[in-house]
């Protein structure tokens, strides 16, 4: 976290944008989109940079220089073009048929589903989360029937298999060990895996005595499998009975934690009792263990939406492919921005190079740092352009700006760059300390009461 006060960062942030203004640390870019051919321009690099102020505030333990400074070193020209990346980076997922269109596996990375694709996936099935909202009238009405079949309904919805997968986000193999510092891969075949997915019939069709004995006999050999658990305890709910399915989920919390449904079933247990708040902070938990979990963001929008609350979206937007020497740029983004960008991709470059003189540097580091390298590129250039050169404000890198600020830059980078990339179970092997830090940042620019 920052060593020093808030307004004293901002001020030497801004005295090193005059210098970046008088002598930028520059990379040679080569404009490969320019009629009268490539233009090219290099500064000199300077002692200190906006990029370093925000790194090392952070990482006082690592000194790195900056991309450009590198590149520079190393007589590495990079060109770019502005081109329209729509299709790749900003556009939503289209569905086909009854599911997501198809794309290959990198395309899927860059930009997974998100909480109104998770909304439109329920409705091919004919469900609608807001339904939810009705469990305060039916308790009202002393209705105990219809309060359980209502819930048991989105407790574990009837949906086509790879788009309930998909609204899931969450991989059942992985597990965390019993000291809560190593995740690993449980060893299970993925036909036996199958096979305990499509039991779940026996819950949509009502045979919920049915369904647990097979989920049991699955319990010896797989006791570390908490969608186990998820599944028992959804038949005793689907009853009736919210001592048992509690009791289930809490046993799946001791087995295995990663599991994100774990959350999601306990905040219907909270629903059950007329306990809206509870509820919430169930499903808060759940989308902080998994930030990918769209279940339980799509039932945390309802449920807070109701309370005059809202859920932003703040996942990481890249407007930039890099490839070799060569940076492609969005052509949404403002003219004087663009550089901001090619310093990000810059960044992007100078990690992905393979010479030895780069590998001495970063062989330490870990994923954290290195999309934290990036991320200070892209804001201690943004603040230049705004401060120096009258570049209008940009909503999204304003608000990483705010976060910045308020000291929540690693846990932006950690939840809302990385988690949403497969990599969400990095949050589970935090300190405490840590921990309580991603969560206050949840909090405050995530999730608003």
């Amino acid at each position: 976290m920052p060593l020093v006060p808030a307004y004293i960062q901002w001020k030497l942030l801004l005295a090193t944008g005059i210098l970046l203004h008088l002598c930028l640390p520059g990379i040679d870019f080569a404009n490969a989109q320019t009629g009268s051919g490539p233009e090219t321009k290099s500064y000199e690099p300077v002692k200190g940079s906006a990029f370093e102020l925000i790194f090392n505030q952070h990482y006082p333990d690592i000194y790195c220089k900056d991309a450009p400074r590198m590149l520079k070193e190393m007589g590495i020209t990079c060109r770019y073009s502005i081109i329209e990346m729509r299709t790749r980076y900003n556009k939503r997922w289209r569905f086909a048929g009854k599911g997501f269109e198809r794309r290959l596996p990198k395309e899927q990375l860059i930009t997974p589903p998100t909480i109104a694709d998770g909304r439109e996936l329920l409705a091919l099935s004919g469900l609608n989360m807001m339904d939810i909202l009705d469990y305060k009238a039916l308790i009202a009405a002393g209705d105990r029937d219809g309060l359980f079949a209502l819930l048991a309904r989105y407790i574990d919805p009837k949906m086509d298999k790879y788009n309930r997968m998909a609204v899931d986000g969450y991989d059942p193999e992985m597990c965390i060990n019993a000291t809560r510092d190593h995740v690993y891969s449980l060893d299970i075949e993925s036909g036996t895996l199958n096979d305990i997915r499509k039991s779940a019939k026996l819950f949509h069709t009502g045979r919920y005595e049915e369904y647990r004995v097979k989920l049991q006999e699955y319990l010896p050999e797989y006791p570390n499998l908490s969608y186990l658990h998820v599944g028992i305890g959804n038949s005793y709910f689907a009853e009736g009975d919210l001592v048992r399915a509690q009791q289930w989920y809490r046993k799946g919390a001791s087995a295995n934690p990663l599991n994100p449904m774990l959350g999601y079933s306990m905040a219907f247990c909270y629903l059950a009792n007329g306990d809206g708040p509870k509820a919430i902070e169930a499903l808060t938990g759940s989308v902080v263990t998994c930030r990918n979990n769209l279940l339980a963001w799509v039932a945390l929008e309802c449920l807070l939406s109701d309370e005059g609350g809202r859920v932003i979206d703040r996942r990481f937007r890249d407007r930039t492919y890099a490839r070799g020497t060569h940076i492609w740029v969005d052509k949404g983004v403002q003219p004087r921005l663009v550089e901001s960008w090619l310093y990000y991709a810059a960044a992007d470059i100078v990690i992905n190079n393979k010479r030895t003189e780069l590998q001495t540097v970063f062989d330490t580091w870990d994923i954290e740092e290195f999309e934290f390298y990036k991320v200070a590129h892209l804001l201690g250039m943004y603040i230049f352009q705004k401060q120096e050169v009258g570049a209008a404000s940009d909503p999204y890198l304003e608000a990483l700006v705010a976060i910045y600020q308020a000291g929540y830059l690693r846990q932006y980078v950690l939840y809302d760059k990385i988690a949403p990339f497969t990599r969400y179970h990095l949050t589970s092997t935090m300190s405490e300390k840590e921990k309580q830090e991603l969560r206050d940042y949840i909090d405050r620019f995530v999730i608003r009461r």
